[in-house]
């Protein structure tokens, strides 16, 4: 379709029973959901008659058309968010992890769609997006997971033109969440230790030593044990019984593991040659929900715990013995080392805070001499 030509548009008198208004009114290119761009009529009231004037209304109307005839004008879309979040996961799910998946609907459906769904994306703006996270009753963390998932469906429909700004850029920064993780203590982890046995046992006592995440650990499979080099290899991953990827690139990784383990390894799978280490009658891995739902919670009565919480016990004690934060991103099998400083910047304040202590007591046996003091001795010398 040709585009529209420079256009003045026309205010005319709209009458009503009450009073009468002033109406403006131009045509504009629209692309509709399905695609095709098609010519529609626009109208819009200013203001009432004796309350504005002719011109003042004309003025609002030229406002409008600097838009339209702008030479680099693109058609806007009458898109609903609702409409666009569809088309949008359409593409991107099959590209992402089922557990992503999941949370990213959980964010749709239960956040962003009764919010946004019946918006045409063309209307929503910055202020639109302050309003909706600051109605938001999550966690810090959560509100942050929604943001991002509301951002990728806004970057998406900015590149298929169905808006013509980056409205999310200006919003207001969520910051920081100020809860730290919760790493179990060592009372805690010998009392979970000593109350478990088989399987469960050596789950949790790999999940403290190496940093495992729970998936990982479901996914291990015997030939990712090297009882010689005394060693295990994170190669896949298993989230509700099914096997996919580790979380990143970087979860590809070998982790050294101590004799005891290894030893333990080997009573724990004894000549298999093949399928999961930690495995059911049936020979599928172990689900990570039922570990926890079943035997963390349910016979061992750790209500506030969670699998996640060995990984970070194993980052504080790590960071605590003082090792290298470049080393235990690497075994963590983080994308960045910035992720591990960020995630435990708590563990690090306190080194710090040590470190400041230390140096207090240093230079309170060897402290650098008084310079009134020296400046006294050489006018009595």
């Amino acid at each position: 379709m040709a585009r529209t030509r420079y256009q003045y548009g026309e205010i005319v008198v709209k009458k009503g029973k009450a009073h009468d208004s002033y109406m403006g009114r131009w045509k504009e290119d629209v692309r509709l959901p399905n695609g095709p761009v098609v010519r529609m009529k626009r109208a819009k009231v200013f203001g009432i008659v004796g309350e504005m004037t002719a011109k003042q209304a004309q003025r609002q109307l030229d406002a409008i058309l600097v838009r339209v005839n702008d030479p680099g004008y693109l058609p806007e879309s009458q898109t609903t968010f609702q409409a666009l979040a569809q088309e949008w996961g359409d593409q991107a799910f099959q590209e992402m992890k089922p557990s992503t998946v999941q949370n990213m609907r959980g964010h749709l459906t239960n956040h962003l769609l009764p919010f946004f769904g019946k918006r045409q994306v063309r209307e929503i703006t910055t202020r639109d997006i302050d309003a909706f996270l600051s109605k938001l009753t999550v966690s810090r963390k959560t509100k942050k997971n929604i943001f991002s998932t509301l951002k990728l469906i806004l970057k998406q429909g900015r590149a298929w033109g169905n808006l013509r700004e980056n409205i999310w850029e200006s919003a207001k920064k969520i910051g920081k969440s100020e809860t730290e993780v919760r790493a179990y203590t060592d009372a805690e982890v010998e009392s979970i230790l000593s109350r478990s046995t088989g399987g469960n046992r050596l789950f949790y006592w790999l999940a403290v030593e190496t940093g495992m995440r729970a998936g990982e650990l479901c996914g291990l499979r015997v030939a990712d044990f090297d009882p010689f080099k005394k060693l295990v290899r994170v190669r896949q991953a298993v989230w509700r019984g099914k096997v996919q990827t580790p979380k990143t690139s970087n979860a590809i990784r070998n982790i050294p593991i101590p004799v005891e383990i290894v030893d333990a390894l080997r009573a724990h799978i004894g000549d298999r040659q093949e399928g999961f280490v930690f495995t059911t009658k049936n020979g599928t891995p172990w689900n990570a929900d039922l570990v926890l739902k079943r035997h963390l919670r349910g016979k061992l009565k750790v209500v506030d715990g969670h699998l996640h919480m060995f990984r970070h016990t194993f980052a504080t004690r790590q960071l605590n013995a003082g090792v290298p934060v470049s080393v235990v991103s690497k075994i963590l099998g983080h994308g960045s080392i910035s992720t591990t400083l960020n995630t435990y910047a708590h563990v690090l304040a306190e080194h710090m805070e040590q470190f400041e202590r230390q140096r207090a007591r240093i230079l309170g046996t060897k402290r650098a001499p008084d310079v009134s003091a020296v400046a006294e001795e050489r006018q009595v010398a």
